[in-house]
């Protein structure tokens, strides 16, 4: 998938990397998008960046998600 085909507040991750980091997608600007690491670092990836969706499952304790990687 590509992330200008996600709708807005997607997780994802980019599919071949080996840190699998978990990102939030907010929107396309043009040829790039607004995204936010978890610990809340901007990013500007790609708008044809290959990603994979995740979800959150489940919430700890201290209301931390953990994300699980989704079936496509």
């Amino acid at each position: 998938m590509k992330l200008y085909e996600l709708p807005r507040n997607s997780y994802f991750s980019i599919q071949d990397d080996p840190t699998q980091e978990i990102f939030l997608f907010d929107h396309v600007d043009g040829m790039y998008s607004v995204c936010f690491t978890m610990q809340q670092e901007l990013f500007h990836l790609a708008a044809w960046t290959d990603v994979n969706v995740v979800k959150p499952v489940k919430t700890f304790a201290g209301g931390q998600p953990n994300y699980v990687q989704a079936h496509a």
